[in-house]
């Protein structure tokens, strides 16, 4: 965090409503102020320059994103809405956004007047543009070694807007600038802000090659599935051994789909187009599948803190997270009780604004021992007889793709929270 001393030496005392004909001079200049070798951290960097950028432009969100090692997907580092909101964290896959991504490549500025109907822009439409009510975009690809790392983007609601020469020219020399601050600073400085620990990379890179081979057993097991249904349901015979065996056949084959579809999920490679969404409208219309899902035996307990903000997600994959949490909880509890589903907004370590939303899953079981906890994530770990052990695998994918995290908290005879934390998109 940048302290009080920090902020009087490196920025300019000129603010930039001072002087109106010089405000695109007094944004550079108190970017160009800020650097690495005077103590002040990446994240105090990126703050600066979306929020100089924000008031400039006077747009209504300004947000900084990089791409990932692998180059597959770009990862919010900073957010500032003109609310005074801030958030980072979410995600999106480049695969989903061949155009605008190409456009970024070879051009200085991404201007759009009309981004919900620009060629370059358009495939944003449904999963981001429509849902935040964003119009016209401003985006400078942020370049390092020749090679786009990262772009800068104002994203404007309401009336289209056309942008002037000096604003372009004014994206286009932040990005510059990001790029000498991003140069200076430690390799493990950004490495931070995109990468998990060690611990966790090398999970899902066992979870990767499993989730392959998980998909060619699926394929494979369908088929079969398939033959076996369609015996069991053929026999005709009016005997009772016949009828007994019919019944063994299906409820074996009703067992083996169930494996069948929680392996397919977990062997996707790809996730679903990311799309914003509201958490609080999601969560209530979700609930009536919840419900359904564990049964009248089972009580859900629904409490929303308030405001939740929306997230960068796919829906189907959203539902099958809460999905599958709350059939864990139900499972904990198999003489029925009450699942607790609760929101928790966040801040991400000192700043000062909420950033992240944590949805919490509680059941009232008889909890975990230290041992089980740590390999709950394990694919095809489970302690229950006739459980797949790919449930919490798969939510831990989920999350993953979507930039989150998840924490559990259990005690041996206690029940169990799963805590799922996802970075908000927008407040």
């Amino acid at each position: 965090m940048m302290n009080e001393s920090q902020g009087q030496n490196n920025h300019t005392t000129e603010t930039v409503a001072t002087h109106p004909s010089r405000k695109s001079e007094v944004a550079r200049l108190q970017i160009a102020r800020l650097t690495v070798e005077s103590g002040l951290s990446l994240e105090d960097i990126f703050e600066a320059t979306a929020q100089v950028t924000l008031e400039y432009l006077g747009t209504a969100r300004v947000g900084i994103w990089l791409l990932n090692e692998s180059r597959t997907l770009l990862k919010c580092v900073e957010l500032r809405e003109e609310s005074g909101s801030q958030s980072s964290g979410a995600v999106l896959q480049l695969a989903d956004y061949p155009a605008y991504i190409g456009a970024l490549r070879n051009r200085k500025v991404v201007s759009a007047e009309m981004a919900q109907h620009d060629p370059l822009t358009a495939e944003l439409l449904e999963s981001y543009l429509k849902p935040l009510g964003i119009t016209s975009l401003l985006d400078a690809p942020i370049y390092v070694a020749g090679e786009v790392i990262g772009v800068l983007c104002a994203e404007h609601t309401q009336n289209a807007r056309e942008w002037s020469t000096e604003e372009r020219d004014l994206i286009a020399s932040m990005s510059d600038l990001l790029a000498g601050k991003i140069r200076a600073s430690e390799v493990q400085q950004l490495r931070n802000f995109l990468e998990l620990s060690a611990d966790r990379i090398m999970m899902m890179e066992k979870s990767d090659a499993l989730a392959r081979m998980a998909f060619e057993i699926a394929h494979d097991f369908r088929n079969i599935l398939t033959v076996v249904m369609n015996c069991a349901q053929t026999i005709g015979l009016p005997n009772t051994d016949t009828e007994s065996m019919k019944r063994l056949i299906i409820d074996a084959a009703g067992r083996g789909s169930k494996l069948v579809k929680e392996l397919s999920e977990f062997g996707k490679s790809e996730p679903e187009q990311s799309v914003v969404l509201n958490i609080g409208v999601e969560l209530q219309s979700t609930l009536v599948l919840l419900q359904s899902a564990v049964g009248s035996g089972y009580k859900m307990d629904l409490q929303i803190e308030k405001p939740l903000g929306k997230i960068l997600m796919d829906k189907n994959q959203f539902q099958r997270l809460l999905l599958n949490l709350v059939l864990n909880a139900k499972e904990a509890m198999p003489h029925g009780g009450t699942i607790d589903l609760r929101t928790i907004i966040r801040k991400k370590g000192t700043r000062d604004k909420p950033n992240w939303i944590a949805i919490e899953v509680r059941d009232h079981g008889c909890g975990m021992d230290e041992a089980t906890m740590k390999r709950i994530f394990e694919p095809f770990f489970t302690t229950k007889e006739n459980g797949t052990g790919l449930g919490m695998p798969i939510v831990r994918r989920i999350v993953d793709r979507a930039g989150g995290d998840i924490e559990v908290e259990s005690q041996h005879g206690a029940g169990t929270t799963i805590r799922v934390v996802l970075p908000l998109i927008a407040h």
